[in-house]
């Protein structure tokens, strides 16, 4: 048996955290997962720029990763918040009991004991006194979870978590939003609004919606944010969120395009189904192409001053290059919101290429949707609304 200690896993201070976990992108983003790193902006920084909490999460992530049989953690949750102590112990039980792994830990909290949910106790009494206690493991809910509720939410409460997603700006012709609660504090918010004028995947499963606008904006709605408080991410609330409101809007499908999906499967887990990835287009393909030969990646460059580090790398004959490709794909990402494609163009003559790279980086998305059993077709109220549609 092959043993793993906590206190033997060591880390360089300028290690970037997406870079120096696991042996590939997507084994990092499932392991910081677990340990509730999977914040885009927490993934791209270096370890000396993280705090306290997030460092030590960090350690166990990077613990977990290795060729182990059995992990040991001395004063376990030590430097955390109860709630956060207990959202760690949640994760690290529910990792080791679906890899088949032993975890052995030593704390004086009694207070996560059940989401630990352990098969054997071994309570170290004042003395000689030691008692052993075994337990059946039976699949248990994460133990906060009956002071949790979800109910409406107002632009303000977005506006409380947004910080806490990848995307920058507001989603566009919001028709829906839903905040889950922990005692009174907004810890999460879905959001659901008018949906694309046309998608590939769409149109092969509804060709009734192809090239009917009028119809997509009274039947379709798409699912644009879902923000979980960092603190308590990787317990499933994501996905229950999700699950619990679905029913309550008044559209026939919901969509969802999303880059996450293609690591976390938290949307078909409550409940919708993955059509598949969407391609990415050819001028896209050209720009991932370009910053691969250069020796850039695209998840780190949603980081702007790792961006700007990637551009001061080019030289002239890059640079130039790079502002052709990025002419090319404005057109792309433009039209989310009005006047999107003139900041960008406006940005890119600026010669403000990092901000205008962030915003025009190749990412390939998963389309997924759900089919409401009970949709009443209603029609929708707001027309002015229907002429703010994003475009694909």
């Amino acid at each position: 048996m092959k043993c793993v200690n906590f206190g033997d896993i060591r880390v360089d201070d300028d290690e970037v955290v997406i870079n120096s976990v696991g042996k590939s992108q997507e084994e990092a983003m499932a392991l910081l997962g677990v340990v509730g790193l999977s914040e885009a902006f927490v993934m791209l920084r270096k370890y000396k720029e993280l705090s306290e909490g997030q460092k030590y999460r960090y350690k166990l992530a990077k613990m977990i990763a290795l060729e182990g049989d059995a992990f040991f953690i001395d004063e376990f949750g030590a430097t955390l918040d109860r709630e956060m102590a207990k959202v760690l112990s949640y994760c690290i039980q529910k990792w080791a009991r679906r890899n088949k792994k032993m975890v052995i830990v030593a704390t004086t909290h009694r207070d996560l004991a059940d989401d630990f949910n352990p098969s054997i106790v071994i309570d170290k009494k004042f003395g000689q006194t030691t008692q052993v206690k075994h337990y059946s493991t039976p699949q248990q809910q994460f133990s906060l979870i009956n002071d949790m509720k979800i109910e409406p939410a107002t632009k303000e409460d977005y506006e409380y978590l947004k910080v806490f997603h990848y995307l920058q700006g507001n989603p566009a012709a919001p028709k829906y939003r839903f905040k889950l609660t922990y005692k009174g504090e907004t810890i999460g918010i879905i959001v659901y609004t008018l949906t694309f004028r046309a998608l590939h995947f769409r149109n092969q499963l509804f060709p009734e919606y192809k090239n009917n606008i009028q119809k997509v904006n009274s039947d379709i709605l798409r699912i644009s944010r879902v923000i979980i408080h960092p603190k308590f991410r990787g317990i499933g609330l994501a996905q229950e969120l999700i699950k619990q409101t679905l029913p309550l809007v008044n559209a026939r499908i919901v969509e969802c395009v999303a880059a996450m999906a293609k690591y976390n499967p938290f949307f078909e887990k409550a409940g919708m189904t993955l059509a598949g990835k969407m391609e990415l287009q050819p001028d896209q393909k050209k720009l991932l192409e370009f910053i691969e030969s250069v020796n850039g990646k695209v998840s780190l460059l949603h980081n702007k001053a790792l961006c700007k580090a990637f551009l001061n790398n080019l030289d002239s004959a890059q640079i130039s290059q790079l502002q052709h490709l990025l002419e090319q794909n404005i057109k792309a990402v433009g039209g989310a919101s009005p006047g999107r494609m003139e900041q960008l163009q406006k940005s890119l003559n600026e010669g403000n290429f990092s901000e205008t790279l962030v915003h025009c980086l190749p990412v390939q998305r998963c389309y997924l949707y759900w089919v409401n059993p009970a949709f009443s077709n209603m029609e929708v109220e707001d027309k002015a609304i229907q002429n703010e549609m994003p475009k694909d």
